[in-house]
C-alpha cells in the first residue's frame, strides 16, 4: 500500500486471491452438507422401510395399548355365553350382507338387461 491509501497492483492481487480462497472454502462446505443431507434422507427413507410389521405396531400403538391388547384374548367364563351369541349374530349379518349383495347384483344386470333391450 501506498501512504495515501490507495492500492497498488501486487496488493489487490493478493485480496483478490483471498476473496476467491474464501469462495471456494464456502463452494466445498455447502456441497459437503448437501451430500450429508441427502445420506441422511435416504438412511431414514432406508429405516423407514425395514421396519418389521411388529416394530409398525409399536410406532402406531402406545405402551398402554400393549396391556389392552394382551387382555383382549382373555375370556371371563361368566361372558362366554354372550359372546358366543355375539359371534353368531357377527356371522349371520355376515351372511345376510352376502345374499344382499349378490341379490342386488342380480337386480342390476336383470335391469341393465332389460334396458338394452328395451333401448
Amino acid at each position: 500500500m501506498t501512504p495515501t491509501g490507495n492500492l497498488t497492483y501486487p496488493w489487490g492481487l493478493v485480496y483478490i486471491g483471498i476473496l476467491f480462497l474464501v469462495v471456494a472454502i464456502a463452494a466445498v462446505l455447502s456441497a459437503i452438507v448437501t451430500l450429508q443431507r441427502g445420506e441422511i434422507k435416504d438412511l431414514l427413507a432406508r429405516r423407514d422401510r425395514n421396519k418389521s410389521a411388529e416394530q409398525e405396531d409399536e410406532s402406531t400403538c402406545s405402551r398402554e395399548c400393549k396391556y389392552f391388547c394382551a387382555l383382549e384374548d382373555v375370556v371371563i367364563p361368566e361372558l362366554q355365553q354372550e359372546i358366543d351369541a355375539w359371534k353368531a349374530a357377527y356371522k349371520n349379518s355376515e351372511i345376510r350382507c352376502e345374499l344382499m349383495n349378490s341379490t342386488i347384483t342380480k337386480l342390476r344386470t336383470n335391469n341393465n338387461a332389460k334396458e338394452q333391450s328395451n333401448g
